[in-house]
């Protein structure tokens, strides 16, 4: 069915994260901690259509939009989806994806400085504010719980 090569074996995409783990050696907690973030990819990508031949032949476009999903669209918890981005960029590089294409798998953040009390800076991580449909009630809303201005 969803047939990816990786090494030159028949993987499934929905598989792809336990060959990895498998080959590469890893133990249960790879497993543990990079299998979720891959299912939640491997659905998107399937979700998309027509499966690609290979891991490697994923767009970059997809990987993109994938991004936008996790962070922006709130697919995973607005602090999960780093962890979620890395994993499955972390798989795809030992699967054999091109190293500059895989920088299109970051989560779109912001960075702002606010002030402490002491007049020192500290820079915090905001959702952006432009998402549609999207509150800052939400789980992983605006960082700045502080109330300082």
């Amino acid at each position: 069915m969803n047939d990816i090569q990786t090494t030159g074996d028949d993987v499934s995409l929905m598989e792809t994260t336990r060959h990895v783990i498998g080959r590469e050696g890893w133990d249960a907690d790879a497993a543990r901690v990079l299998d979720p973030p891959w299912q939640i990819f491997a659905r998107f990508v399937l979700g998309l259509g027509a499966p690609p031949a290979s891991v490697t032949d994923i767009p970059e476009e997809t990987l993109e939009a994938f991004s936008r999903h996790c962070d922006l669209e709130g697919a995973v918890a607005f602090e999960e989806a780093p962890l979620v981005l890395g994993a499955v960029r972390l798989i795809l590089l030992h699967c054999g994806y091109d190293r500059e294409a895989l920088a299109a798998l970051s989560a779109p953040r912001r960075r702002k400085r606010v002030q402490n009390k002491d007049n020192a800076y500290r820079h915090e991580v905001a959702r952006p504010r432009e998402v549609p449909g999207k509150t800052g009630t939400q789980a992983g809303g605006d960082s700045d719980s502080s109330g300082e201005e």
